[in-house]
């Protein structure tokens, strides 16, 4: 089963974020611990998909340094949760076979001291699936057994001057650690420089939805605009009982026009014209549209443009 995480950014610590050149990064734990950059990516918008699915080869290095970037030097082979590979003598590593530790990874080692290392298969932010390392072993791995344990757990942080591949061996600043194990999807706010776990449901409090004009966002691809537009016409339509909605799809994204019902409360539109230029509540409304979004099946990811205006 794949796993994915959906990385948010606010608008405004995104560019405080390009400006200095951070990295978004991604680190998968093995053996209770983060020792590779998974992946990093420089081209991040405000909504980040990042997807998985546990498929996993191992190999060996003979060094392990921090900030260098890996260095495969066996053989990569394929192997599942309950095999096992022997390298042997020369150096060589052999095929996966069947035995080990369950729900782990076993190298069998005959060569000498050395740093056992797994790959794993992601499919990027901006979605090209590739193959790369996810963890080499800080210490040395004697003769004899040794097992690498991964989990469904993710570290995402913001770092400069940082690559895929790169070995790390401190804990990272200001990061968020995403656990999986027992779901298949996450989603991630970074907001004023804080994580926080965003909910649709927070929509329910924000006013009038007319002063958001535009939001642009990765979402949904246009193949299933009418889908996703149904299903926020009516969660709309539902939470907002002074506005009626309607919505038309577009060719690259969803338009949503709204017009006043009779006898609409004062403080209601005092309200909402004060939110207008609050960020984290437009921050909000991009969040509760990925949310309806997710609920639509058959779609996939490409840009989309999400209008609201009044009719």
């Amino acid at each position: 089963m794949g796993k994915s995480v959906v990385i948010q950014i606010s608008s405004s610590d995104l560019a405080t974020l390009k400006q200095a050149k951070y990295q978004l990064c991604f680190a998968k734990k093995v053996n209770d611990t983060y020792s590779v950059v998974w992946q990093s990516a420089s081209d991040y918008l405000v909504s980040n998909t990042f997807s998985w699915v546990p498929a996993y080869k191992m190999f060996a290095t003979n060094n392990f340094q921090a900030g260098v970037k890996v260095s495969v030097q066996t053989q990569i082979v394929p192997i599942g949760l309950g095999q096992q590979a022997t390298l042997d003598a020369d150096g060589n590593l052999g095929s996966a076979v069947d035995g080990g530790t369950p729900n782990s990874l076993t190298l069998n080692n005959k060569y000498k001291p050395i740093h056992p290392g797994l790959q794993s298969v992601s499919t990027t932010i901006d979605g090209k699936q590739v193959t790369t390392p996810i963890y080499v072993s800080p210490q040395e791995m004697v003769l004899g057994i040794d097992t690498l344990t991964p989990v469904e757990v993710v570290q995402v942080w913001f770092q400069q001057n940082i690559t895929t591949s790169t070995m790390i061996s401190e804990a990272v600043s200001n990061s968020v650690e995403i656990d999986l194990t027992e779901t298949d999807t996450a989603t991630r706010l970074y907001s004023g420089g804080v994580w926080s776990t965003p909910s649709g449901k927070m929509m329910m409090s924000l006013g009038n939805p007319a002063v958001y004009m535009t939001l642009f966002l990765k979402g949904l691809a246009a193949t299933a605009a009418a889908l996703i537009a149904q299903k926020v016409a009516t969660k709309l339509t539902g939470t907002y009982q002074s506005f009626s909605f309607s919505y038309a799809p577009q060719s690259n994204g969803i338009q949503f026009t709204y017009s006043e019902k009779p006898n609409d409360q004062k403080a209601n539109l005092l309200f909402a014209s004060a939110l207008e230029d609050a960020q984290s509540t437009v921050d909000t409304l991009i969040e509760f549209v990925l949310d309806a979004c997710s609920a639509t099946p058959g779609a996939t990811f490409g840009e989309m443009d999400v209008k609201v205006k009044p009719a």
